[in-house]
């Protein structure tokens, strides 16, 4: 084990015992993943518990994969297999398809779009929706949400009229007809499993640990309560209670009060030794915290000296001017030589305000790399195209042939030629009679379809196209075959998707096409005997990759703070939209701004946070960062005693003020940079230029 903290010790050296509770409050960086990891060894050390009976959970890939990693340094690769380690959605995966063996339909973000054509919608029902935009796709997914939940009472959905809460009802009933599933109904059927006893494999566990456990939601509750009620397990909280950051989800702060009062005896711990961020960053985050009055005070301290700059605190009124500054100081920090691409992440509140940034990175050639919650190959819609063309190929020649209807439907939507009217009219008339629509293509000759269905000829040739391509089985195919049968049904079809308008279009595509196969030889060389390449696939590729694509290329880090929770950065820019823009018309929320903040573990740059304490306290601001010697000293310090990547590296870790006086003259001269005032530059290249 490595060498730990006093506190650390409390908690590793805590004794096991069924029916109780451990809660650990944790400020960040403080070794909250190292405690859990070297407790869980303990107890195996111990001869306590087999590997077997302990479940490790979290709610993020990112958090599930930190812990795996930590385990592999810690422990033999045999006994991190045994463990069962998962995101909760994971595991309810697990639970609702018998382990893997039965497939379930979980619907995609974009798919939510196709769901809403299957609506009758009407001209009165489209007029009187614009009022509370319930037609919009996302918050039609919100409104289903909160329904399903019991929470039809809620602000913003006590106000629908009839017309938008038949819609919402409607959307409902497609759902159930189509055997589609919202992660919420993933969970409350896990739980109904548990409850009748139809997952008895599950009751093993002697030890359930959770990791950010200040972020599960009220909807997550019973299902956490019924695996520590099936064989009365200590349960461990591992929890900072002022990241709670999804509060939008529920009450937080009730989920961890009622999962403490589970078992009648409690041990509290706390973890505030904060070894990851200066002390100016800490004391900043705290002066932020001061805001909430729900916050909980954990006296934090911090390992690291003082290093002499406060978190720099910018406003910029203008978009365009506001992305050029972005630009302006990652050019000034490289002008160090002590700063690549890589140490340099920009965080903000949205995605649509991360996207703008993205895009004005990318037209200075500034290497960058968006960080996601999954997979970024799994957000491009040309590849959930593919996906739904694996999902008829798997399921229509079995008896589960009716969990392909909604496939079929996404992809027909996706083709030239076949309107609202005619999937809308399709699914109505298999689902009122009760057939799958996979069979009713196949058994009802065209000319005898209902007559409310059009388009009957386009319909049935894209049919056609997929039918001839369909393999009688799968049981056998091959990565190589699997992607033969898609290329030959992908060219049949008169899909747009697959138009590229631009050459950095197909260039996205070939990548995550890539990145798809990869992710298939990779199943195909750990699927379980028996069972299919493809139907495994299908199965688990949006749960937790142990095969995670690697994010250490040298590039310029972007994220939601929501995205980057249990990341850290030696330099974090976090950035809000300007004041006129209307993404920026309400404050962000003081524990988000909290996580943002203690992301950066040396440089902290505020740009436009529209918060009343960052408006309200003054920071020491640096005219040229970059000429700052002392800090820059105390920097490489800091770099080549905490990350190992950096101090094993072939990088040179030498400051040189009149050098880094020379490299801004030569980025003035060469680009039109001018660092001692808002950007200008004469082109649009810089990076690629340089580098």
């Amino acid at each position: 084990m490595i060498q730990l903290t006093t506190q650390q010790l409390e908690v590793v050296q805590d004794q096991w015992e069924p029916n109780t509770t451990v809660n650990v409050v944790a400020c960040p960086k403080c070794g909250k993943t190292v405690s859990l990891v070297n407790k869980v060894l303990s107890h195996l050390q111990n001869d306590e518990l087999q590997p077997n009976e302990i479940l490790i959970l979290s709610l993020t890939n990112k958090s599930v994969e930190n812990i795996i990693d930590q385990f592999k340094i810690n422990t033999k690769l045999e006994i991190v297999k045994q463990l069962h380690i998962s995101t909760i959605h994971g595991l309810a995966t697990e639970i609702v398809s018998n382990n893997h063996k039965q497939f379930i339909n979980i619907i995609e973000e974009h798919e939510w779009q196709t769901l809403r054509e299957l609506l009758p919608i009407n001209n009165d029902t489209v007029t009187r929706s614009k009022k509370n935009n319930v037609t919009k796709t996302h918050n039609l997914e919100t409104m289903v949400r909160l329904w399903k939940n019991g929470l039809n009472t809620l602000f913003g959905v006590r106000h629908l009229n009839p017309l938008d809460e038949d819609m919402v009802q409607q959307t409902i009933k497609v759902m159930k007809d189509c055997n589609i599933m919202t992660n919420d109904d993933l969970i409350s059927t896990a739980v109904n499993k548990l409850e009748h006893n139809q997952s008895t494999q599950f009751s093993q566990y002697k030890l359930i640990l959770i990791d950010d456990a200040q972020d599960l939601y009220p909807n997550l509750l019973p299902f956490i309560e019924q695996l520590v009620q099936m064989n009365n397990p200590q349960l461990c909280l591992f929890h900072d209670p002022n990241e709670r950051i999804y509060q939008f989800m529920g009450n937080n702060e009730q989920v961890i009060n009622e999962l403490l009062q589970i078992n009648e005896t409690t041990r509290n711990y706390s973890l505030t030794q904060n070894f990851g961020n200066t002390p100016e960053i800490i004391n900043s985050a705290t002066k932020v915290l001061s805001r909430n009055f729900e916050r909980v005070s954990l006296d934090m301290t911090t390992t690291k000296p003082v290093c002499g700059v406060d978190p720099q605190v910018y406003e910029v009124s203008d978009s365009v001017k506001q992305l050029d500054f972005i630009v302006t100081e990652i050019c000034r920090l490289l002008t160090t030589g002590l700063v690549s691409f890589n140490d340099i992440a920009i965080l903000s509140r949205t995605n649509a305000f991360m996207t703008q940034i993205t895009n004005h990175l990318n037209a200075y050639g500034v290497p960058c790399e968006k960080l996601v919650a999954r997979p970024e190959w799994l957000n491009d819609i040309r590849i959930q195209f593919i996906l739904n063309i694996f999902k008829i190929i798997a399921i229509s020649n079995t008896k589960d042939v009716k969990m392909c209807n909604f496939a079929i439907l996404v992809i027909l939507s996706r083709l030239k030629g076949i309107g609202q009217k005619s999937l809308f009219s399709l699914y109505q008339f298999c689902s009122n009679e009760n057939i799958p629509i996979w069979e009713y293509f196949l058994n009802t000759p065209v000319n005898k379809w209902d007559s409310s269905i059009s388009n009957k000829s386009k319909i049935f040739k894209n049919f056609c196209i997929i039918n001839d391509n369909n393999p009688k089985s799968v049981d056998e195919m091959k990565v190589d075959e699997i992607i033969q049968v898609v290329n030959n049904i992908v060219m049949g079809l008169d899909c747009s998707l697959f138009k590229y308008e631009t050459k950095e279009s197909l260039e996205d595509f070939k990548t995550n096409f890539k990145l798809m196969i990869e992710n298939l030889q990779h199943c195909e060389v750990n699927k379980p005997v028996g069972e299919s390449l493809l139907s495994y696939f299908l199965k688990i590729y949006s749960l937790h990759n142990p095969w995670k694509e690697s994010t250490n290329s040298n590039t310029v880090k972007l994220s939601t703070i929501h995205s980057a929770k249990s990341l850290e950065f030696p330099i974090v820019m976090l950035a809000n939209a300007p004041p006129a823009n209307v993404q920026s018309d309400f404050p962000i929320d003081t524990n988000t701004l909290y996580s943002g903040m203690t992301r950066a573990q040396n440089l902290l740059y505020m740009i436009n946070i529209n918060h009343l304490m960052v408006q309200a306290n003054s920071f020491k601001k640096e005219s040229n960062i970059a000429l700052n010697e002392p800090f820059w000293k105390y920097y490489i310090n800091s770099r080549n005693t905490t990350s190992k990547s950096i101090k094993n590296s072939a990088r040179t870790f030498k400051y040189s003020l009149e050098q880094v006086k020379q490299n801004q003259a030569a980025f003035q001269r060469k680009f039109g940079i001018r660092f001692l005032s808002t950007l200008s530059c004469k082109y649009k290249t810089v990076y690629k230029r340089l580098y």
